[in-house]
């Protein structure tokens, strides 16, 4: 990905979280400046899913409306896209449900030709740029988190909300020292909070009460079985979590 394109997305990017506003690199026992990624941390706290699921799927999200309404006539980005056969086939689905079929069709002409020649293509998408990229922000936010933990505003915008997915909490744990109480506990009463509402759910769906039915309904157990998949293999990108 080059020129415009990776301008604009790496604009996106928290390439300088562990900065000073002076622009050397904060010590340890000094909190760093608060800088963008920090602001769309705590702002993603809010999205009732895990916040650096929200963060990845912003991303993706702004790589592909880069994509489509500039990027595709990016030659370098058009060179690395053939190179690598596409994206994986989850982005390349992705790609799709942005409905611009002229972008899709002209992006995709190369690899459509090369087929016809009867080469042998690698893996499609097994080296998908945009994988890369995401991998790229979500250890930058990461990075982002493990710095601010102890700030007063990040805990408070944690503690209003859904808590991390379990593949997300383990990454963040996995660069901590010393995981506070304060998360843990966190974390845990979110998982009860999840639990209890399962056991709701299938009391409810006993249809010997039908009296109880209609209280599946509600908001809560309506989108249930996403908070689930979500909370345990982290959230889709279109999951209904109520946002």
């Amino acid at each position: 990905m080059t020129g415009t394109l990776k301008a604009a997305f790496h604009r996106l990017l928290p390439s300088r979280l562990l900065r000073t506003r002076s622009g050397s690199p904060s010590h340890a026992s000094e909190p760093p400046a608060k800088h963008l990624p920090f602001f769309k941390l705590t702002e993603a706290c809010g999205s009732q899913q895990c916040p650096l699921c929200r963060l990845r799927a912003n991303a993706l999200e702004a790589y592909l409306e880069s994509l489509v309404y500039q990027g595709v006539n990016d030659r370098g980005f058009r060179a690395e896209f053939d190179r690598n056969y596409g994206f994986c086939a989850y982005h390349e689905h992705a790609f799709l449900a942005k409905q611009d079929r002229l972008a899709i069709v002209i992006t995709h002409r190369e690899l459509i030709a090369r087929a016809l020649e009867g080469g042998t293509p690698p893996d499609a998408g097994s080296q998908c740029s945009l994988c890369r990229l995401l991998e790229e922000t979500e250890q930058q936010y990461l990075k982002t988190t493990e710095a601010y933990l102890h700030d007063a505003e990040l805990r408070q915008a944690l503690e209003d909300s859904a808590g991390f997915c379990l593949p997300h909490y383990r990454k963040l744990c996995a660069r901590l020292r010393q995981t506070p109480n304060w998360l843990d506990e966190l974390q845990r009463s979110r998982l009860r909070t999840v639990l209890e509402a399962v056991d709701e759910y299938i009391e409810i769906s006993n249809y010997s009460l039908s009296d109880n039915l209609s209280r599946l309904s509600k908001p809560h157990l309506r989108r249930l079985p996403d908070v689930v998949i979500g909370m345990l293999f982290g959230y889709n990108p279109d999951q209904d979590t109520g946002t």
